[in-house]
């Protein structure tokens, strides 16, 4: 699994995508909106993920597990991979934005649901769809995230009952697992 991590990291290394994710955490300091890390995380699932449709496009599987790796780690690792790239700067994007608009620690906590959900949705989509169709579905989800993000939707969620807190994010941990289980269901009855 080391080498798969290695190489999603040195295809994001030469397609800049690396400088991308940085841009967004950086963008938090001057963001005016401090909702803004809402969206850097349902932004920054993609780009790691995205790694995905590049398997199934350049070399296709067929080519990629020639290699002494399972279906299995090969999920394991997508996931690994997502959350590693993701979750340090969702933690930047999110603590900027409780220091400069003085936020509580509850904002953390729900963006860490959000990051488990958006992993939880769009791992098993790439997977699944074909490299054609997958990014289609994905650019709809995000307009909707982003439409609901700009409703009243968002400000409820930043009046989240501490004890509502826990269960929300214990259900994105369910959803996240149950997605895992997807993923790899999916990657053991697929046709390379």
């Amino acid at each position: 699994m080391k080498g798969l991590l290695i190489k999603d990291f040195c295809f994001m290394k030469q397609k800049h995508l690396l400088l991308v994710i940085s841009l967004c955490s950086l963008a938090g300091f001057f963001s005016i909106v401090p909702l803004f890390p809402f969206f850097c995380t349902a932004f920054l699932v993609f780009i790691p993920s995205s790694t995905i449709t590049t398997d199934k496009l350049e070399n296709g599987w067929k080519a990629l597990f020639v290699f002494p790796f399972t279906r299995i780690q090969y999920v394991l690792e997508k996931y690994l991979f997502v959350i590693g790239c993701t979750f340090p700067i969702m933690l930047i994007a999110a603590l900027e934005s409780m220091i400069l608009w003085k936020l509580n620690i509850a904002y953390l906590w729900i963006n860490l649901a959000f990051l488990l959900l958006f992993c939880a949705l769009d791992i098993p989509i790439l997977l699944f769809f074909s490299a054609n169709i997958a990014p289609s579905l994905l650019s709809l989800g995000m307009i909707l995230f982003i439409a609901g993000i700009s409703s009243s939707v968002s400000f409820f969620l930043m009046e989240v009952p501490n004890h509502s807190l826990l269960v929300i994010v214990f259900g994105s941990l369910i959803v996240f697992a149950l997605s895992v289980l997807l993923s790899v269901k999916i990657m053991q009855k697929k046709d390379l």
